[in-house]
């Protein structure tokens, strides 16, 4: 569909003008696109059966608000970093669907801070000691994604003692074993 027919027949549907607005080829789509529209308020997960071509962005952010895992339904070209953060916010396992290019380290920390099980899905170049620290408080399982490099001994302790995890003491490296890590 042309840009401007497309942005005509969503001015129509969205302020409930008549269709003689439109172009006369694409006034029979105003009713495939309300009823697509109603779905979707009715029940977010419908956007995954939405063709892209009618999908908008307030449709998707709308979407997205209501339950953060619909962002891997968004059609690459309506991705935003603030789509991706509102899904985020809504489901932390939306970072796992943020597309590399738009995650940042808000994203990340917002993510994490939810639950340190997403903390795979954050690149290692956003990773920073204080997510990692927040992460593995929050997941001992986490600090297996902590990159050698950000291993400090208050992350391995946090590691194998917050939860009783001693079994995480043989994934930490031999030279920051300390006898408080150990015990």
């Amino acid at each position: 569909m042309e840009t401007l027919a497309r942005k005509a027949l969503f001015t129509v549907v969205e302020n409930n003008l008549p269709r003689g607005y439109l172009p006369s080829k694409i006034q029979d789509t105003v009713d495939y696109v309300k009823e697509w529209m109603l779905r979707v308020d009715k029940d977010p997960f419908q956007l995954v059966n939405v063709p892209n071509e009618i999908k908008t962005y307030e449709m998707c952010l709308k979407t997205v608000s209501v339950c953060g895992l619909a962002l891997q339904f968004v059609p690459d070209n309506l991705i935003t970093p603030e789509i991706c953060m509102t899904a985020i916010l809504g489901n932390q396992y939306a970072l796992e669907h943020t597309p590399r290019r738009l995650k940042s380290y808000e994203m990340s920390l917002a993510a994490v801070s939810r639950g340190g099980y997403v903390f795979e899905f954050v690149p290692n170049e956003l990773k920073t000691p204080d997510l990692c620290e927040i992460a593995v408080d929050l997941n001992p399982y986490a600090f297996l994604q902590v990159p050698d490099e950000l291993r400090t001994p208050e992350i391995c302790l946090a590691a194998v003692s917050k939860y009783d995890y001693g079994f995480m003491l043989e994934f930490i490296p031999d030279e920051l074993k300390t006898i408080e890590i150990c015990q």
